[in-house]
């Protein structure tokens, strides 16, 4: 028989490298559509300053955020700084996300080729989750620009692939890698990996969980002792309790507390996805399929565990986010196997036609709903639109205002600003801030952060929480009267004032004045 006939081996593999193939292109594609974006991201801006302050530890020295380098983020730190010595932020963020790109098309594709995934559902359900099925359950975005996380994310998908074809030592290493790029994505995931290996095969397995463990503990404790000193570090017992409260429920609700992020529409999704996404994976056959199902419903049940540690307010719990895997990972899986299980043969089993129509009732509510069919024929217009930002980026309109050259230049390098809600000025201005209200300290200086915030809105307590304090702060911010400043330069050493908003009270005190910025002298007395 010619080796190159349709049954032998070689044709076999020709053909299931060219199906990846495939997968890798059309997942890439899709994630390029969808997340590209012409200027740097928040989340960029702020996640960029790690390395930058990795090669210059005086950089931002004397911010309250950034006076010691948190220890939440090592290896990306230490990986990407060297890229500083050759570019800037928006090169290194573009190298970032195509490497983060390519690393998830290729783990993606292995993991949905593995679970005999047909290609239209893969791209199918991505659609769908990329355009709605990442917010269902709480803000923020797996793919939201280059940071630790979205290094993780492949990590994860990688190692799930590799438990799934049972290679449990190379597993537990890119297990432990994710945990070693980001805490709270890359932690959850390990445990969820671990009970999957252990009981996704219908038995316990101890010995493949032996394997998986004594590669990924070790990179595990590497990574998790230094972020649980650093965040209990200087804080003493009594205090921590309150520590706790403040990251929950007033600096990072979003991602904390569901009281906050969760509506009835949300719950509604969140209940539906739980429940369907277990049975869709049950009916499947395989062992694959089993062990996928004992990860998601381990990742369900670290969500329910949030909402009973919310129920008894212990913040030390939710401050590890057990929320964040199982409203990101969960959509995608069940958009991919719902679709797939729509356009499979039909058959006569109650189970199957009863979740196919469950999945095919909710797929066309989202669409309605969320109007993605509208906004689906959009997306290439809005891509067109981030390319032209891209090609833009050095003009008025995209590029850095003049006013953080202006600060540069003429402002001395240890200056603290007081500023409005402006999360790219460390990056741009290169200067600290009073306080930022989005990214507070991660150990005991936040109970500081708090108050200084409240100083900016004018010495007043906050009656709103996380985002949702912005509008009041900017608007309380701009109207510091000339005491309020003295008093906030002599409690916390603020030298300079910069507003949205021109003040002629403050006339005599005028450093800059461009057509949005101003910026004051912060007196030391009064006129």
């Amino acid at each position: 028989m010619n080796q190159y006939s349709e049954n032998s081996p070689y044709s076999n593999r020709f053909t299931r490298e060219l199906r990846i193939a495939l997968y890798v292109a059309s997942i890439f594609l899709l994630l390029i559509i969808y997340c590209w974006k012409g200027h740097l991201r928040t989340h960029e801006l702020i996640y960029l300053i790690g390395p930058r302050k990795f090669l210059n530890p005086d950089f931002l020295a004397n911010d309250i955020t950034w006076a010691v380098r948190p220890q939440t983020t090592n290896l990306f730190d230490a990986l990407i700084a060297p890229l500083w010595l050759f570019f800037d932020g928006f090169v290194i963020a573009n190298i970032g996300r195509l490497l983060t790109w390519v690393l998830s098309a290729f783990a993606l594709a292995l993991l949905f080729f593995k679970l005999r995934l047909r290609w239209l559902a893969v791209v199918t359900g991505l659609i769908l989750w990329l355009q709605f099925g990442q917010t269902i359950a709480r803000c923020g975005l797996p793919y939201e620009g280059f940071q630790p996380k979205s290094l993780a994310y492949p990590l994860m998908f990688f190692s799930l692939y590799l438990a799934l074809t049972e290679r449990y030592y190379r597993a537990g290493l890119l297990a432990g890698l994710a945990v070693w790029f980001h805490v709270v994505v890359g932690g959850w995931s390990w445990f969820a990996l671990g009970a999957a290996i252990t009981l996704g095969s219908g038995h316990i397995r101890l010995g493949c969980l032996k394997k998986y463990l004594i590669i990924s503990i070790p990179l595990v404790l590497i990574s998790t002792i230094p972020v649980f000193v650093f965040h209990t570090s200087g804080g003493k017992a009594g205090a921590m309790s309150l520590i706790d409260k403040i990251y929950v429920t007033f600096a990072m609700p979003h991602c904390c507390d569901p009281d906050y992020f969760m509506d009835s529409k949300k719950w509604f999704m969140a209940a539906v996805v739980f429940v369907v996404l277990p049975l869709l994976l049950l009916i499947r056959k395989g062992r694959e399929s089993k062990v996928l199902n004992v990860y998601v419903i381990a990742l369900i049940v670290f969500w329910i565990s949030g909402i009973v540690a919310s129920y008894y307010q212990a913040y030390w719990y939710l401050k590890t986010y057990p929320f964040q895997l199982a409203v990101g990972l969960l959509p995608l899986f069940y958009f991919i196997f719902a679709v797939d299980n729509l356009i499979g043969a039909a058959d006569k089993n109650r189970l199957h036609n009863l979740l196919r129509l469950l999945s095919l009732s909710l797929l066309l509510y989202v669409i309605d709903s969320e109007n993605l069919i509208e906004r689906a024929v959009h997306r290439p217009k809005l891509f067109m639109a981030e390319i032209e930002k891209y090609y833009q980026r050095g003009s008025v309109a995209y590029g850095e205002p003049a006013v953080y050259k202006w600060i540069r230049d003429n402002t001395p390098k240890n200056s603290v600003f007081i500023t409005p809600v402006m999360q790219e000025f460390w990056m741009y201005a290169e200067r600290a801030q009073l306080a930022q209200f989005r990214h507070p300290p991660l150990n005991y200086r936040i109970i500081e952060w708090k108050k200084r915030l409240e100083g900016i809105n004018k010495f007043k307590e906050f009656d709103k929480r996380g985002y949702r304090i912005a509008k009041g702060l900017n608007w309380n911010e701009s109207r510091l009267t000339e005491s309020e400043l003295i008093r906030l330069g002599k409690l916390y050493g603020a030298t300079h004032y910069l507003s949205r908003v021109r003040r002629k009270d403050l006339k005599e005190y005028e450093l800059y004045s461009g057509l949005t910025m101003f910026v004051y002298r912060v007196p030391e007395r009064s006129g």
